[in-house]
């Protein structure tokens, strides 16, 4: 069963027992489908495969219809074939659905109810049978079972099925078709996992509802009764539309509600159900959604409670402010709808509903019938003010667009990136005002906002407008802000030059902003400019003649100070001249006559290749990596050398060679040299040698070490570079663009007794199996065996270009993807921590093997006393190092709250995708990667046992990642530019777990120095990594709360870390030495 599929065609042909059970009674189709292995279902089938039950009863119709669509297809269809043929069923009619087998042995008992529930279930019912059936005493009460629900029953369609046995089947083409259209009719038809009543089920057939009303009749009180309190008929039937049999059904509820002095009608009404959670929703809410005025009536005739509200719809009038029909909202307000009531989840009022949707009648209808929206300047809405129209509408409603809005700044602040609203917003009635109210701290927050989410050249105008607008004497009182006691100072100017904007510095400027103000934490702007290691201001701001040191409070401030981790700012020795004032002159050499960098010429011979998709995006343009291993044994660095820049001279591999150039669209391409030489090399090769032991050097020696108890280590990675790169190795893409610099730099440190091997790279060249693939070929050529070097795959072609266009099924977060606003408010958020905490910092963290091995049996044994059936809950390593690392990361946040963390875990889709577009037995050495999220509250994260959440992992991988959901994924890529899934309000944690790659088991043994003289305690360590470490280099957005699970090294400890905001390693590596082990895995 989980051989090759050529060793399971060998034992059939040998005689084996293709439908052979096991103590259970399963069958090798029973597991295939189980284990949703799909080339082997459709070699089972192929091979005649029976459809035999388990000692429970199961078929292997029973098992597919709990996995995708394929297998329950993929059976139908061979059980078509069977009968259609006259094939031997093994087992008489056990190809039947379960519940068709129930209703054949109901029938032959005489047990009406389950009939009646089958009759009812069909998709077309027929009045007929269901009449025959009371008449005989056929009861309504009752359920179907939790797997096969109403909606089950219309999907994936009872009727195919029993049809063939009253030999009434139609033609082959027919027969398909029909089941097309059933479930193109009903896929979006979601049914509660507790099954449906007959009373649901009825409320399918609105054209019966004559024939629906007789039947209820027929109901006893007591059967009524119960059927009402167990169902959720009035949502079938707001959902289907089926307007006349809701009026019967209510009117007979009605009935025998006054008979009882109860109102069922009510009850029915205003029952939520259908979704759970925050999505759950009443049948009048279900209505307005779909904008049926004649159901919203009817309910409200019944009673059903028009202020009722949700998590996340609010009230049906919140709904209905985002709709185009007017009655729709006059009924519900003349049922009494508040104005005044706020949803849950923005805090919206109706009126700011409609004016965030910018639906102007809406806006008048509610402002006629006195809707008020008046509050305190201060009042932290969730309103934002993003159109001209949208603007009118506030201003019309009362709403003060001074109002603060979420993350500090006020509602016209997206102004800042719309010149015409901007325009409007200044000329308006309120321009002078607005703009009066502007002072340094908070213009500083605006334009930050700006800058994150907009355009460089609308700051511009934008600063332009407002000091027109502003009637300030001066931009001055604008844009500088003295610091008083406990506050600190605001300089716009400063601002800019930290961020690097050059052209705005300059207006600044030119509007009379002083060059010498001290509004950054650095200083001046030129301090801040030189800080940051904005280059391009710097030279500005010292030919507009800020001065490069000056002395305050008795210390002095240098910009080369300043610049000190920036050597492209003092690359070149400064010169220097105190006087008796103490005023130092510095010269910058000719760093500042340094013209705009050009790229080298294209070479004729040169083979140009665009970069695929998925490697040229911003994500990967911003990090350059470095990956160091190393090994306890003296390497021949020049076996290294020679052995990879053998395997980038072979056909396909020498890609990896190739430079990058950017080109007329902005977009990057490989130019990959013909042949390789001293002038042009494959890789750009360093090293340096230490006569000493790596335990003397003051650097190598505090490299991390294992620990005894899981621990934080206290050496940030990047204090580690220096062992890494050579001095001017590429930190950035444009080094790479603007020299010719080959993709992949190999430096090697040699010790007496050690060699650290490291790689760097841009982060568009692969990912971690792709460098898995480089390392594995790499090793064949280093040991001669040339002839296994896997055939290089994707030269000049991208083999995932066609992925996402033929997708089978939804991706399963569809309804999670962030809206336009909802991605905002996470980059907002994300901007709001950076502002709050502008510094962040890495590390690497170690648990050793026993703790881990520990933990893995304690999470496994949970999980298996919590398996029902025959399924087993399950857990991996990593998948409980990643539960482990999401509390530690979010220890942070208040435990107690229903905030979600999302943990996001990067996947290698390769073997996904081994069949067809990425063969197994190739190398594609590329970016190939997709994102496994997997949501849960801080609360559930802390209170729960790990087990919880590490089987929420595993289920959230099983569940996407298959090639069908990479598939649909991709394709939602491809239609939204910016496809994000999760919670608005989400905190998230990104991994990206190296494990499978296994860099621990790297062998550069055939490089070792005089192997024999090496002790032999360890022969399995000998020419294997003992460490590895990465430590990168990060532009634009830093990556906070992201890093690398490294994997477990020959000791079994596994080694992970990431970045973080400064202050919070500090913390967990106090949480680990207080609290203990126990306490962070219980």
């Amino acid at each position: 069963m989980f051989g090759q599929l050529e060793t399971i065609k060998e034992l059939v042909s040998r005689g084996s027992n293709i439908n052979a059970k096991d103590c259970d009674g399963w069958t090798p189709l029973h597991f295939a489908i189980h284990l949703e292995k799909k080339d082997t279902v459709e070699l089972l089938l192929e091979l005649g495969a029976a459809h035999m039950e388990t000692k429970k009863g199961e078929t292997p119709l029973d098992f597919a219809l709990s996995k995708e669509e394929f297998y329950t297809k993929r059976v139908q269809r061979s059980i078509q074939q069977n009968l259609k043929t006259g094939a031997e069923i093994h087992c008489d009619k056990q190809w039947l659905a379960s519940l068709s087998r129930t209703m054949e042995k109901a029938i032959i008992d005489g047990d009406t109810k389950i009939s009646l529930i089958f009759a009812l279930s069909r998709n077309e019912v027929s009045a007929n049978i269901v009449d025959t059936l009371v008449e005989h005493g056929a009861s309504f009460r009752g359920t179907t079972c939790a797997r096969h629900t109403c909606g089950n029953f219309k999907r994936h369609g009872i009727r195919h099925f029993s049809d063939y046995t009253s030999d009434n089947s139609s033609s082959s083409s027919s027969s398909s078709s029909s089941d097309s259209d059933d479930n193109t009719k009903y896929r979006q038809y979601a049914w509660p996992s507790f099954g449906s009543t007959s009373l649901d089920m009825l409320m399918w057939e609105d054209d019966l509802f004559e024939k629906i009303s007789t039947w209820l009749c027929s109901v006893p009180e007591e059967d009524m009764i119960w059927l009402i309190e167990n169902s959720i008929a009035v949502h079938v039937a707001v959902d289907r539309g089926s307007l006349k049999a809701l009026q019967v059904l209510l009117s007979h509820a009605a009935k025998i509600g006054d008979g009882l002095h109860r109102n069922l009608a009510y009850e029915l009404v205003n029952r939520t159900g259908w979704h759970s959670g925050p999505y759950v929703a009443s049948p009048l809410q279900d209505a307005v959604d779909a904008c049926n005025l004649e159901l919203v009536r009817l309910l409200l005739e019944y009673g059903a409670e028009v202020d009722k509200k949700t998590i996340a719809k609010g009230t049906a009038l919140h709904q209905a402010a985002n709709q185009e029909s007017i009655e729709l909202a006059q009924l519900l307000l003349e049922h009494g709808a508040s104005l005044a009531s706020r949803d849950y989840n923005r805090g919206f009022t109706p009126l700011e509903e409609a004016v965030q949707s910018g639906n102007t009648e809406m806006v008048n209808l509610f402002l006629d019938r006195g809707a008020s929206v008046r509050y305190p300047q201060y009042a932290d809405t969730c309103l934002v003010c993003d159109s001209t129209e949208t603007a009118v509408l506030m201003l019309k409603s009362g709403i003060p667009l001074q109002t603060i809005g979420r993350y500090g700044v006020p509602l016209w602040a997206p102004a800042c990136l719309k010149i015409r609203l901007a325009t409007f917003i200044f000329n308006s009635d309120y321009g002078h005002a607005i703009a009066s109210e502007v002072n340094a701290p908070k213009l500083w927050q605006i334009l930050s906002y700006a800058y994150y989410v907009g355009e460089r050249g609308r700051v511009r105008r934008f600063l332009r407008l407002l000091c027109r607008r502003s009637g300030h004497g001066s931009i001055q009182d604008m844009t500088e802000s003295d610091g008083k006691e406990n506050e600190r100072s605001y300089g716009v100017l400063c601002l800019f030059a930290d961020l690097g904007l050059v052209e705005e510095a300059k207006l600044l400027l030119d509007l009379g902003c002083n060059i010498e103000f001290e509004g950054a934490s650095t200083g001046t702007a030129l301090m801040a400019a030189a800080h940051g290691g904005r280059l391009d201001v710097v030279k500005m701001l010292v030919y507009a003649g800020a001065r490069i040191w000056y002395e305050k409070d008795g210390l002095g401030r240098s910009a080369i100070v300043a610049a000190k981790d920036f050597p492209e700012i003092v690359r070149h020795r400064q010169q220097t001249k105190i006087n008796r004032d103490k005023t130092v002159v510095i010269k910058m050499g000719s760093i500042f006559s340094k013209t705009a960098p050009k790229a080298p010429a294209t070479v004729a011979t040169d083979t140009i290749i665009p970069l695929n998709p998925n490697d040229d995006t911003a994500l990967n343009r911003g990090i350059v990596m470095g990956f160091m291993m190393r090994f306890d044994n003296v390497l021949n660095p020049e076996r290294l050398h020679s052995s990879l820049t053998k395997l980038l001279g072979r056909e396909g591999w020498r890609k990896l060679g190739a430079r990058l150039r950017l080109n007329s669209q902005k977009k990057l391409e490989y130019h990959v040299p013909e042949l390789y030489n001293s002038e042009r090399p494959a890789i750009a090769y360093s090293h340096q040698t230490y006569d000493c032991s790596i335990k003397y050097d003051p650097l190598a020696s505090r490299l991390p070490k294992a620990t005894s108890r899981p621990a934080v280590i206290g050496t940030p990675p990047e204090k580690f570079q220096d062992l890494m790169r050579r001095s001017d190795g590429p930190k950035s893409m444009q080094d790479y663009i603007y020299r010719d610099e080959p993709q992949l730099s190999l430096h090697i440190v040699s010790f007496d007794d050690a060699t650290l091997v490291s790689l760097t790279w841009l982060h568009t060249l692969w990912d971690g199996i792709g460098r898995q693939e480089l390392l594995t070929a790499w090793t064949a050529i280093l040991e001669g065996r040339d002839d296994d070097v896997k055939v290089f795959h994707g030269f000049d072609t991208d083999p995932l270009a066609e992925l996402g266009k033929d997708t089978a099924e939804p991706f399963v977060l569809a309804d999670q993807r962030l809206s336009v606003w909802g991605l905002a408010r996470i980059v907002l958020q994300y901007i709001w921590d950076i502002l709050r905490h502008p510094f962040e910092e890495s590390r690497i963290a170690c648990i050793p093997a026993a703790y881990i091995e520990t933990l893995k049996k304690k999470v496994n044994q949970e999980l298996s006393e919590q398996s029902t059936g025959q399924e087993k809950l399950f857990a991996s390593e990593g998948d409980i190092v990643t539960a482990v690392i999401g509390r530690l990361w979010s220890q942070h946040l208040p435990a107690n709250t229903n905030k979600p963390i999302v943990l996001g875990n990067v996947i290698n889709i390769r073997p996904a995708l081994a069949q067809d577009i990425l063969p197994e037995k190739t190398a594609f050495i590329s970016n190939a990667t997709s994102l496994i999220l997997t949501t849960i509250t801080a609360e559930d994260l802390w209170t729960r046992p790990l087990s919880y959440t590490a089987a929420a992992i595993r289920r959230s991988i099983r569940e996407q990642g298959t090639r069908a959901q990479i598939e649909a994924r991709k394709a939602l890529e491809k239609k939204h530019s910016a496809a994000f899934f999760g919670d608005k309000n989400m905190h998230q944690i990104l991994l990206s777990n190296w494990g499978k790659a296994r860099f621990f088991e790297t062998d550069f043994s055939s490089a070792v120095v005089e192997p024999h003289l090496v002790s032999v305690a360890q022969p399995h360590k000998l020419g294997r990594p003992s460490l590895i470490l990465n430590a990168n280099y990060v532009s634009g957005f830093p990556l906070r709360f992201a890093g690398p699970i490294i994997g477990k090294d020959l000791d079994g400890n596994i080694w992970w870390g990431g970045m973080l905001r400064t202050g919070l390693w500090d913390r967990i590596a106090q949480t680990l030495e207080d609290q203990g082990w126990y306490l962070v895995t219980k």
